[in-house]
């Protein structure tokens, strides 16, 4: 099979998509199982701050930047005492900072990976934080459920972002929000997502181009000794001196960032219950007539 005829059976066929992305994350999950690798995700870094005089060895710094991109994308939303889901959890240290920094009363974590799913059982034992195995296109969940949704860098490894948001809306209380961000490919991917949250009823109430600053915390991953030396310690002993992962995947991200794509972020609302239903939702009131 030609490298092109690969590409189109990816973009067409979702199950494929979702085989594909499930593969590479639980080999990553595999390669680097240390509990100290916590985030796969970008970070986010002031444009006016000073990093070189950060010293990330001091166990407070060690995940300053990509706490920070957590605190950023839920900064217009209120966590504390409500009943909160991620989406596409990954290692589980974002989970991890927002139950323990931001208090919500609950904090229900899904991934695909079950390998990722696995490690993060092992790994985060806190009151209210749990991790299941889930599909953000089909969420395990009744209608209705959650305070906030939180996505953070995933969305773009699911076969339909429309679907996700979607699922989104339905597992969302009236007035809830949804903290979202992730890699566009362009300012029309970021306008088509604009409209798309429209059409399903959502009221945006923030939306932010953070390219320059997540460009700016992959650099500074990049450029510092200590963050090299940290994932050399995190990866797992038998892969010791195979390719490195973390920083492969940095540099393929700043190679995008430069080239067009944009890493936005959304705070959007729910309408309350004047709106008409989600897809799902009129699927089963139809079904329930029946």
């Amino acid at each position: 099979m030609t490298r092109s005829v690969g590409i189109v059976i990816h973009k067409v066929v979702p199950s494929f998509r979702l085989a594909v992305a499930r593969f590479q994350y639980n080999m990553a999950s595999k390669m680097y199982s240390h509990q100290g690798y916590k985030f796969i995700n970008c970070g986010y870094a002031d444009m006016e701050g000073d990093h070189k005089a950060v010293d990330f060895n001091r166990p407070e710094n060690v995940y300053v930047l990509w706490e920070s991109l957590y605190q950023r994308v839920v900064g217009q939303a209120e966590l504390s005492g409500r009943e909160v889901l991620e989406v596409g959890c990954g290692r589980g240290g974002g989970s991890e900072y927002l139950m323990t920094r931001l208090k919500p009363r609950s904090l229900t974590a899904v991934d695909l990976s079950d390998v990722a799913i696995a490690r993060c059982k092992e790994n985060y034992r806190l009151d209210g934080l749990s991790f299941q195995v889930g599909n953000a296109c089909a969420l395990p969940f009744e209608d209705r459920r959650f305070d906030v949704v939180v996505n953070i860098e995933s969305s773009h490894c699911y076969p339909s972002q429309l679907t996700f948001f979607e699922e989104v809306k339905r597992v969302l209380k009236p007035g809830g929000a949804f903290c979202f961000a992730d890699i566009t490919e362009s300012a029309e991917h970021t306008a088509r997502i604009n409209e798309e949250f429209k059409a399903l009823g959502f009221t945006v109430v923030h939306h932010e181009n953070i390219t320059a600053n997540v460009v700016k915390a992959l650099n500074v991953v990049k450029e510092t000794p200590q963050f090299t030396e940290a994932f050399e310690r995190w990866e797992s002993p038998n892969k010791k001196g195979n390719m490195k992962v973390p920083l492969m995947v940095i540099n393929g991200t700043l190679k995008d960032l430069n080239s067009g794509k944009e890493y936005q972020r959304w705070v959007v609302r729910r309408e309350e219950a004047t709106e008409r239903p989600v897809a799902g939702e009129q699927a089963r009131a139809a079904a329930a007539m029946a």
